[in-house]
């Protein structure tokens, strides 16, 4: 899996260089909406191959996900389950990401990350949410202080416990992966 080349792959971030990369991500998803003006946004490369606007619309559902966690602040977050390790990096969250992936694979089993019915199927639409949960998720990550983000735990459907510093991390790499897949798609559409 290739994930988002970020400065501060081999040490922890601060907030701010997590709020500054994800708005590089969030101002490419809009980018690539703006491109999409639905020829094709809806179209499967393959019978099981998600549409541009299926992958879209998991990226968006995975991001608002996280945003809404953030929603209460650090309080909430501390009384869920705590990792039994110390934190990783964004480099250490994308090995462990791509090993569970790979593991998962081989398993087989149904996937629950799947696309799903989607509320929006117009990139226009889509563009609206996207940029709705920008704002939230900077407005929402401006309640957490620096320690924080080592002290604030959120569960990951496929990782388990994580730090909220790691899901961030996670997020940012997870966008970045899917936003350059429906860019690929896109360009394999329109060509």
């Amino acid at each position: 899996m290739e994930y988002a080349e970020v400065g501060f792959s081999a040490r922890h971030a601060s907030i701010q260089e997590i709020i500054e990369a994800m708005r590089s991500i969030w101002n490419k998803g809009q980018d690539i909406m703006e491109g999409c003006e639905d020829v094709g946004f809806t179209t499967r490369p393959s019978e099981n191959t998600w549409s541009p606007a299926e992958e879209f619309s998991h990226t968006l559902r995975s991001a608002a996900a996280l945003t809404s966690a953030l929603k209460g602040g650090p309080q909430p977050l501390r009384s869920l389950p705590r990792p039994k390790r110390e934190p990783i990096t964004y480099a250490g969250v994308a090995e462990w990401y791509t090993r569970e992936l790979e593991g998962l694979k081989k398993r087989n089993p149904p996937n629950p990350f799947g696309p799903r019915e989607i509320k929006e199927t117009d990139a226009s639409a889509m563009r609206d949410h996207w940029n709705a949960t920008q704002q939230k998720f900077e407005s929402r990550l401006g309640l957490f202080e620096e320690a924080d983000l080592n002290s604030s735990y959120i569960p990951h459907p496929l990782l388990g416990a994580m730090y909220l510093r790691e899901m961030l991390y996670f997020t940012i790499l997870h966008s970045m992966h899917h936003l350059r897949s429906i860019e690929r798609k896109m360009q394999s559409i329109k060509s």
